[in-house]
């Protein structure tokens, strides 16, 4: 969650459990879900750049200390990895 929130995300977290059948809970089992409101989720059709966060992916290679795989100002035309 304070990953999420250093990330600009406001992270909402919901507990679940009281879903789980009676069985499991007694197992010791639980579950959580968290929105992170703010981020967007990913897509299959990254052709709507209107809905990218275009200054949190441009900003990713120097957040991650790591060499963008494109050049500065630019976006590869395909940034989700299952296209």
């Amino acid at each position: 969650m304070a990953d999420l929130g250093r990330e600009g995300a406001r992270p909402v977290a919901v507990r679940l459990t009281q879903r789980l059948p009676g069985s499991v809970q007694e197992m010791g089992w639980e579950v959580v879900k968290v929105i992170p409101v703010g981020l967007h989720a990913l897509r299959m059709d990254e052709r709507h750049e209107f809905t990218w966060l275009r200054a949190r992916i441009t900003s990713a290679a120097r957040r991650l200390g790591r060499a963008a795989g494109v050049p500065d100002g630019q976006l590869h035309p395909f940034p989700h990895p299952l296209i």
